[in-house]
């Protein structure tokens, strides 16, 4: 992708309303499915610039997964260091290592999404 898309979405994703709108909506959902499990580790999948991953690593260890290098950049500028390129169809995680799977405004941009949605499905822990 052009880098120009990328500093504007990490520009943006502290401010706009649709950003916040989007990680309060994600990180409540999250919190209620979760219950009060201690540390669930979560993975962003398709993790963009960081801004999900900013929010979310409150709630517990966070790994973000993208196929944009520059993309992941953006995410160790924020801080993230466990951050991995690859792809949503070939996650490099052992099955059942997640508690859960976050995956906004992804899944549409994949070509083979089935195959993407069974990968998150695998790396997720049982219940």
């Amino acid at each position: 992708m052009d880098s120009a898309y990328y500093h504007q979405m990490y520009t943006l994703e502290d401010g706009h309303w649709w950003f916040i709108a989007r990680r309060e909506f994600a990180r409540t959902l999250l919190k209620q499915a979760l219950g009060p499990q201690e540390q669930p580790r979560i993975l962003d999948l398709g993790c963009g610039t960081g801004g999900i991953l900013d929010s979310l690593c409150g709630i517990g260890p966070t790994t973000g997964v993208d196929v944009e290098p520059m993309a992941l950049d953006f995410c160790r500028e924020r801080g993230h260091a466990d951050v991995i390129e690859a792809s949503g169809t070939e996650l490099p995680f052992m099955d059942a290592c997640f508690d859960a799977v976050v995956a906004l405004d992804v899944f549409e941009h994949i070509d083979d999404d089935c195959k993407a949605m069974q990968e998150a499905f695998r790396v997720l822990k049982p219940g």
